[in-house]
C-alpha cells in the first residue's frame, strides 16, 4: 500500500512524527517501569549478591485509636525471626483500647517498646511530629518505617528488608507494599494505582536515580535521617513526607532496594472511594516539593501519553489524508506492548489479570491526576 501521499503535507508529517516519538518514549518507559522491575524481582530472588549485614533494628508504627489493628497485626511484627530487633510504637492520643493492647502486648514482649503521647502537643496535627518522637526514641541505628494496618508478608521480612544494606554507605532502603483489595471496580483501581506508584520508583532506583518511597516498608539510618533535618522542613505539609525525605536525600550512592517476595509488606486497601481519594491527594500534595528534575520525570509521562493520543484522534479526525490504518496501528502497537509490559509485573507480584485492564486504567488515572490536585484536602488522613 502506498501512503507516500500523506508526506505531501507539513500538518500530516507533524502529527507523524508527535505519535512516532512519544510512541517511542512510551516503549522505552513501559520497559523500564514494568518490565525492569519484574526483572530485578527475579534476580533478587534467585541471587546471593544481596548479602545481609542483619543490622540492629527499630520498627517505629504510629497509631492513633486503632487497637483492632494493633491486636491483629503487631504480633506479626514482634514474632519476626531476626537477631535484634524492638518495636517502638507511638501511642499518639488514643481514645480506645490501645493503652491497654500494648499494655498487654508489652508484658509478653520484651522487645515492644511503648511511647506514649496523651496531650495535644503537635502543633502541625499530622503524623510526622509523633513519627519522629518514635524515631528519636528508638535504641538502634536502623529504622523501619510501618503503619498499624500493615502485615508482613513472612516471619523473614525484616531479615529481607535487611539485606538492602549491603554496606555502611546504604543509608535507605525501599520496599515494596502489596495492597489487599476487595473484588469490583475500586479494587482495581486500587491494585493498578498501587501498582504503578510502586514500579515508578522501583524502576527509577534501579537506574540509580531515586526519587521517593513509600512509609508503609520502608527504612532509614537513624544518625542519617537527623543530621538531614528530619522531618523538620515538612511538617506544615501532608503526612506522606516520609516519602519527601527520600526524595530531598537519596541518591545513587546511599539508596538501594529489595522487593522480594518475603520482604513485601500488606496493607488492606481503603473501602471507599472517598478514603481512597483522601489517601491519593495527600501523596499528590507533597510532589509540589519535589526537587525540579524529580518533577519533570513525574510529569512527563502524562504529558507525552496525552500528545499521543491526541495526534491519534487528530490523525482520524483528518482521514482525508491519512489512512485511518495508520493511527489504529500506532493504537495497537502501543496497546499490546504496555499489555505485555504489565503482565509481566503483574505476574511477579501475584496480581491477577490486572494487564488487561491497563490501557483503559492509565486513561482513567491520567485524568484523574490531573483534576485531583484541584480537589481540597479537607480532613487529615487517619493513620493507616
Amino acid at each position: 500500500m502506498n501512503f507516500s501521499f500523506v508526506f505531501a503535507e507539513t500538518y500530516n508529517i507533524v502529527l507523524l512524527s508527535v505519535a512516532v516519538v512519544t510512541l517511542i518514549y512510551l516503549f522505552v518507559y513501559y520497559g523500564v517501569t514494568f518490565m525492569r522491575v519484574s526483572r530485578k524481582q527475579r534476580q533478587q530472588e534467585s541471587s546471593s549478591k544481596y548479602h545481609n549485614l542483619q543490622p540492629e533494628v527499630s520498627i517505629v508504627v504510629v497509631a492513633s485509636s486503632q487497637a483492632n489493628l494493633l491486636r491483629e497485626h503487631l504480633v506479626q511484627l514482634l514474632e519476626q525471626t531476626y537477631p535484634t530487633f524492638e518495636v517502638v510504637v507511638v501511642d499518639y492520643q488514643s481514645h480506645d483500647d490501645t493503652p491497654f493492647v500494648l499494655k498487654v502486648l508489652s508484658a509478653q514482649y520484651p522487645n515492644l517498646k511503648c511511647v506514649r503521647m496523651s496531650e495535644d502537643i503537635n502543633l502541625f496535627q499530622s503524623r510526622l511530629y509523633p513519627l519522629s518522637i518514635g524515631i528519636r526514641s528508638a535504641k538502634y541505628d536502623t529504622i523501619v518505617l510501618v503503619e498499624p494496618a500493615c502485615v508482613p508478608s513472612d516471619k523473614n521480612w525484616l531479615t529481607a528488608l535487611m539485606g538492602g544494606y549491603r554496606s555502611d554507605d546504604d543509608k535507605i532502603v525501599l520496599g515494596y507494599t502489596h495492597l489487599n483489595v476487595r473484588k469490583g471496580l475500586l479494587g482495581c483501581l486500587e491494585k493498578y494505582d498501587n501498582l504503578v506508584y510502586h514500579c515508578s520508583f522501583l524502576s527509577a532506583a534501579s537506574l540509580n536515580v531515586p526519587y521517593t518511597g513509600c512509609g508503609w516498608n520502608l527504612s532509614y539510618r537513624r544518625s542519617f535521617f537527623f543530621d538531614r533535618g528530619a522531618f523538620i522542613q515538612f511538617y506544615d505539609e501532608a503526612d506522606e513526607a516520609d516519602d519527601l525525605f527520600v526524595n530531598h536525600n537519596a541518591n545513587k550512592h546511599n539508596t538501594n532496594y529489595v522487593i522480594t517476595n518475603k520482604s513485601m509488606m500488606q496493607v488492606s486497601a481503603p473501602e471507599t472511594f472517598k478514603e481512597w481519594h483522601l489517601l491519593r491527594r495527600h501523596r499528590i500534595a507533597t510532589r509540589k516539593l519535589y526537587s525540579s528534575w524529580r518533577s519533570t520525570y513525574i510529569s512527563l509521562t502524562p504529558l507525552m501519553t496525552i500528545l499521543f493520543y491526541a495526534a491519534c484522534v487528530m490523525m482520524f479526525v483528518n482521514n482525508l489524508t491519512i489512512p485511518w490504518v495508520i493511527p489504529v496501528a500506532l493504537l495497537l502497537i502501543k496497546f499490546l506492548w504496555q499489555i505485555v509490559c504489565v503482565a509481566q509485573v503483574s505476574k511477579s507480584f501475584s496480581l491477577g489479570n490486572i494487564h488487561w485492564a491497563a490501557p483503559l486504567l492509565e486513561l482513567y488515572f491520567i485524568i484523574a491526576n490531573i483534576i485531583l490536585p484541584l480537589t481540597p484536602i479537607k480532613t487529615k488522613r487517619r493513620f493507616v
